[in-house]
């Protein structure tokens, strides 16, 4: 199964929902380069929905952590919203909680992003 994910633009900042599971680099290959052709285009700031995420493990956050540095080489930012409890619980386990910025849905994200 891919990772599924949609995509739709607030506010100037990108806003993608991820769906599905990820736990494999070949799932994540379209929408890493997805992001890559984003920030090609001037866009460095981007909210990543992850409501729709049913299961994450140790390679969907080295995914996440990959795209966050990209993003970040191209001066901007990735914020998460919408966390799975499994998910945060991950983050917390792996002490990654720090690196994303999180919020609760996709509007705060974008509203803290505008700050």
């Amino acid at each position: 199964l891919i990772m599924l994910f949609s995509f739709n633009t607030k506010n100037n900042i990108p806003v993608y929902t991820l769906e599905g599971k990820i736990f494999t680099e070949n799932q994540t290959a379209e929408f890493k380069a997805e992001v890559e052709n984003k920030i090609s285009e001037g866009f460095n700031r981007f909210v990543f929905d992850l409501s729709k995420i049913t299961f994450v493990n140790s390679a969907g956050l080295n995914f996440l952590l990959s795209v966050l540095t990209k993003v970040r080489l191209a001066e901007g930012d990735v914020m998460i919203c919408s966390v799975p409890e499994q998910m945060r619980k991950l983050l917390v386990i792996t002490k990654l909680e720090s690196f994303f910025p999180i919020a609760a849905n996709a509007d705060l994200a974008i509203a803290q992003m505008n700050k």
